[in-house]
Parts: structure tokens; C-alpha cells; sequence
């Protein structure tokens, strides 16, 4: 088996993948140094080869996606957009997901800030994900450990969701059980998707260029996460651990991580991901087998975690349980505070909040003239330059046309959130000194607000938010013992 699999982990990258030979399915297995002109999003060996696939790739290269007047599905019917409810309803904001699974992938430990990597590296670290979703966060952490750490580490993973669980126990055995020339590949492909709704991929994809566009619409039709092109003739079963159709895996990770590991097709951006898990996940599989780390997985309500679990730990990961669409900050506070190691076993012992919905449920709660003080009309130009649009042109585009939507979609983006955050802010105070617990001085882990828009950010990097689904309303908080 296993050299079967581990042909999966360097796949031709030639895209003359439907040629035949004497009648018979042959894909070309050559080295491709070059790439469509015309794309840029996939790589041939030869310009025999590229002639060769003329008919099969035009279908692609030349698509309405990669056209500069593509305008959405809905648009082109004449219709609704099916994530719009009723006439009246107002067009949803992507904004704030309170599904884990759409979330960044989060380390949780900093060497630097535990007491430096010669303090650590025959230290005991536990380490608990209470709201894991994927393995995603356990991977980042892991390659932040020191190299040379030696010490017993305990990583306790807990989910709800029986096929989010189910999953990481599969892909937690593969590491174990295989070498990583095999269980890289297999982690990679256990990632297939669903089909995506047309209007929402539609409305998901308006900051796209139109070559990720189409590498979008082909990574969905294919279900397979490989460089464009690559032949899919040997995945034939159905992954029995899907991902929801709303999830994209280019979510999870950092866009200038990820493009680091182009090839020559830079325009591809899941050949990119391709390669840089490849690279992520061999390391990671290469960690867990050299060093001294053991996995305890629960499948229960975070809750019930203190009645189970009796290690404390160095670091406590939730997700964003903390967050009012939840349990609301109190309630995490009073059962996972008690959880952290005391302040003479680790005195940089962490518990980590997200919260994805607290600053735009307090902005719904205002009227009109107090979400105009949050978003004053200095913001709004910042938006209407970034998304190239003129009050005068606004005032004249239909509610559907995909400016409007993304005026809609963005403008959420540049609300003052901090301001919008403060009772939520003064809630996990409270509850923190009730519990002995308080706020950090300082992040040591991730910044307060990773993706907020400034006066000086860029289009590239506003449109990089928009194609990673960030909203801006996105805040953390770390709390340590009192």
C-alpha cells in the first residue's frame, strides 16, 4: 500500500491529463517547466503536449469565469440571489462565521513567551483545543514546538460534532500509523468537499481575479485538492468524511504562507495550498513521530470537559465558545479558568478566546445615527476607493448588480469594531476578576485584531480579507491567572 499512496505526494504536474494511448487513458508523467500563457494556472512539459490538450484545457482557459465581463449567475438569469430571504430582507454580509470549521487555523503556543525554548524543551506541556473543529490548530502548534523538545506533551482534542471528531481520529491514526511519505498524501485528499450553492459561490468569488475564479469552480467540481490539471482518474471513491460546501481549505491558512509553494503556475492557488500542505504536513507527521506527544480525542460537550479531563494545562484553546452566539464569556471563564496550570507550575499558562459575532451584534443593536457615529464618512471613502466605486455610481446600481453586493458584503469591514467591542470587553473583565483570572498586558500568542482595516491597508490586502472571508470583526483575547 504504501507505495501506492506515497506516488500521490509528487503528482505529474503536466496537464495533458486525458491523453490517450492505443485507445487507453495515459496521463503524461513528464517534468513541466512551463505554463499556459493564457492562464497561468496550469503547467505542461512541452508544447506537443500543450497542443495535445488544446480541446480539453480551452474548456477552462477560455470560461465565462475567465472572462472580464463575468458577472454572477443571478445576475445573468435575471433573478434573485438565493441568499437573499424575501424582497424586503436586506443582503447578508458574509461577515463574522460562527462555524469553527470556517475559521483561520490558530497556533496556540509561542516558545519565545513560555520562558524561551531552552526553558521548555524538557518541560511537560499540556495543551487542550476544547472546540478543535479540524486538526488545523494541532498542526500549527506542533511546528511551533522548539526542534529539539524533548519533554511529554499531551494534546487533549475535543469536538461535538461526531464527524468533525470522527475525522481527526482517522487523520491522528494515519500520522501515527504510517511513515509521512504516506500519511501526508492521505491527510491531504481526506479533504474533499461538497458542491457549493451557485449565487453564494458566485457572491464569495467578486474580489477574486477571474484565474482563481475558475480554480475555485474547479477545485468544487473535482472535489480533489491537486495543482490544476493533475489527473483525478484515480480518486474514484467518495471521501466518507466530507467538509460542508461553504467551506474553502484556502480559509484556514495565510495567503503569503500558502503562495510561497507556487510553481510555475502562479495564478493556481490550490496547486499552491497543495504544495505548501505538502511540505506542512510531512514536517508535522516527521514531529509527531520524534517526539514525545500524546493525543487524547473526546467527542462530548465542552462543558462536561472538567468532569473528564484532570490535567491543568499550559495552554487552553476554545475556539469561540467564548462568544455571545455561544456561552457567552462567563460561563468560559468559570469552566475552563480552573482548568489552567497554577501561576508556579507556568506562569505564562493561557486561555484563548476568539470572538467572531460580539462587535457586529452590537452594531445591529444600534439605530441608524449610532451606526453612522461607528462608521464615519472618513471609513466609508476608504471603502468606496477600495472597491473602486463612486457615491454617485452606488446611488445608481440595483440592489442586486455585485457592486452593490459588495458594498453590502465590505462594508461591515471598517466599522470602528474596538468601540463596538467595549461592553464585551468590560463583561470578560468582570468575569475574570470574580474568577481570579485577568487579561494580558500584552499578547504573546496572536494579535488582539489580526485582520482589522487601517487608513493605510492596501486594495491587495482589503481583497485578500474578502477572499479569506475575514470580516475585521474577528477578536481575540488572552487570559492568564490572576
Amino acid at each position: 500500500m504504501a507505495p501506492e499512496v506515497a506516488k500521490f505526494l509528487n503528482p505529474p504536474l503536466c496537464a495533458n491529463s486525458q491523453r490517450t494511448v492505443d485507445d487507453k487513458l495515459l496521463p503524461c508523467e513528464n517534468e513541466a517547466p512551463f505554463v499556459c500563457s493564457g492562464c497561468q494556472f496550469v503547467q505542461y512539459c512541452s508544447t506537443e503536449c500543450q497542443q495535445s490538450d488544446r480541446k480539453h484545457h480551452k474548456v477552462n482557459c477560455k470560461s465565462a469565469f475567465m472572462t472580464g465581463t463575468w458577472v454572477p449567475a443571478w445576475l445573468k438569469d435575471k433573478r434573485k440571489p438565493a441568499f437573499v430571504d424575501a424582497p424586503d430582507t436586506k443582503i447578508k454580509t458574509y461577515g463574522p462565521q460562527n462555524d469553527r470549521q470556517l475559521s483561520r487555523h490558530q497556533h496556540c503556543f509561542q516558545a519565545a513567551h513560555n520562558g524561551g525554548t531552552d526553558r521548555i524543551v524538557n518541560q511537560v506541556l499540556n495543551l487542550l483545543f476544547a472546540a478543535s473543529g479540524d486538526i488545523g490548530n494541532i498542526v500549527k502548534t506542533v511546528r511551533r514546538l522548539p526542534k529539539e523538545y524533548q519533554g511529554n506533551c499531551t494534546m487533549v482534542c475535543n469536538d461535538n460534532d461526531f464527524q468533525v471528531n470522527g475525522r481527526n481520529v482517522i487523520l491522528l491514526m494515519t500520522v501515527l500509523h504510517f511513515e509521512p511519505e504516506v500519511s501526508t498524501p492521505i491527510m491531504i485528499h481526506l479533504w474533499m468537499f461538497n458542491p457549493e450553492q451557485v449565487d453564494i459561490r458566485d457572491r464569495n468569488t467578486l474580489a477574486f481575479d477571474p484565474a482563481q475564479r475558475e480554480t475555485l469552480v474547479n477545485f468544487r467540481r473535482t472535489g480533489v485538492l491537486l495543482p490544476f490539471g493533475c489527473s483525478t482518474k484515480e480518486f474514484t471513491v467518495p471521501n466518507p468524511w466530507p467538509l460542508g460546501w461553504m467551506v474553502n481549505p484556502l480559509h484556514g491558512w495565510d495567503e503569503p504562507d500558502y503562495m510561497k509553494h507556487a510553481q510555475v503556475a502562479k495564478a493556481d492557488h490550490y496547486g499552491a495550498l497543495f504544495f505548501f500542505l505538502r511540505s506542512t504536513l510531512q514536517e508535522f507527521c516527521v514531529l509527531i513521530r520524534n517526539m514525545n506527544i500524546k493525543f487524547r480525542v473526546y467527542n462530548r460537550d465542552a462543558s462536561t470537559l472538567p468532569q473528564v479531563e484532570k490535567l491543568q494545562f499550559d495552554r487552553i484553546e476554545i475556539s469561540s465558545l467564548c462568544d455571545e452566539s455561544y456561552w457567552g464569556p462567563e460561563t468560559a471563564i468559570r469552566t475552563f479558568g480552573p482548568m489552567l496550570k497554577s501561576k508556579h507550575e507556568n506562569p505564562s499558562a493561557t486561555l484563548l478566546f476568539l470572538f467572531l459575532s460580539s462587535a457586529v451584534n452590537e452594531m445591529e443593536k444600534l439605530d441608524f445615527e449610532g451606526q453612522m457615529h461607528a462608521f464615519p464618512l472618513s471609513r466609508k471613502k476608504i471603502l468606496w476607493e477600495l472597491l473602486s466605486v463612486t457615491p454617485g455610481k452606488l446611488n445608481s446600481l440595483e440592489k442586486h448588480e455585485p457592486q452593490s453586493v459588495a458594498m453590502a458584503q465590505c462594508s461591515v469591514m471598517l466599522f470602528n469594531f474596538d468601540r463596538l467591542f467595549q461592553p464585551m470587553h468590560r463583561r470578560v473583565i468582570r468575569s475574570a476578576l470574580e474568577n481570579g483570572l485577568r487579561i494580558k498586558n500584552k499578547h504573546t500568542i496572536v494579535k488582539p485584531w489580526p485582520w482589522s482595516i487601517f487608513d493605510s491597508s492596501t486594495k491587495d490586502e482589503f481583497n485578500m480579507m474578502r477572499r479569506h472571508s475575514r470580516s475585521g470583526a474577528e477578536r481575540y483575547m488572552e487570559l492568564q491567572l490572576a
